[in-house]
């Protein structure tokens, strides 16, 4: 951050920057609130479909107050879900590492590029990451488009990047 940031940052009372800034952020939640509550009665239907709910009509009542069976549904989703999602992880895990990593100069060749990719390989396990990617990809299978955010944290005093913070939004 740079010095003007910091002293504002410091400060007790909230200066006009921070009101813009609080007022911009709000602004802009209600906007997300407002787009995103159209899809909810679609989300919950998908999920519903996924996880082979199905209500009871007129016809199902009938059947049940005479001792007969009801319509069911046969979960074809749930498996088709599981299957994309299985596959696209087997895809992305394919490979020793996750992370990739290709030289860009002479300096980089040698031992460099695979101690970096087992850092990264390692901070991934340590953060179950698999356990997110998974669950995003299910997300993905069962809502449509999901959003993941992966960022990494510097924790002061160290070199490098203690952990990861990976979270689905």
């Amino acid at each position: 951050m740079t010095e003007d940031v910091t002293k504002e940052l410091n400060q007790v009372e909230p200066s006009d920057f921070h009101k813009d800034i609080l007022a911009h952020a709000l602004a802009l939640i209600k906007m997300s609130r407002a787009q995103m509550s159209k899809h909810y009665s679609e989300w919950d239907m998908q999920d519903e479909v996924f996880r082979g709910i199905r209500h009871f009509d007129k016809e199902d009542v009938e059947q049940a107050t005479k001792g007969k069976p009801v319509k069911m549904v046969v979960p074809n989703t749930f498996a088709q879900v599981m299957t994309f999602s299985s596959f696209l992880f087997l895809m992305f895990n394919q490979n020793r590492t996750f992370f990739e990593l290709l030289p860009t100069g002479d300096e980089d060749y040698g031992t460099k590029q695979q101690d970096c990719e087992t850092i990264l390989e390692r901070e991934l396990r340590q953060n179950q990451f698999n356990t997110l990617l998974f669950q995003h990809l299910l997300d993905i299978g069962r809502f449509g488009p999901a959003i993941i955010d992966c960022g990494w944290t510097l924790v002061p005093g160290q070199n490098g990047a203690k952990s990861s913070n990976t979270r689905e939004i």
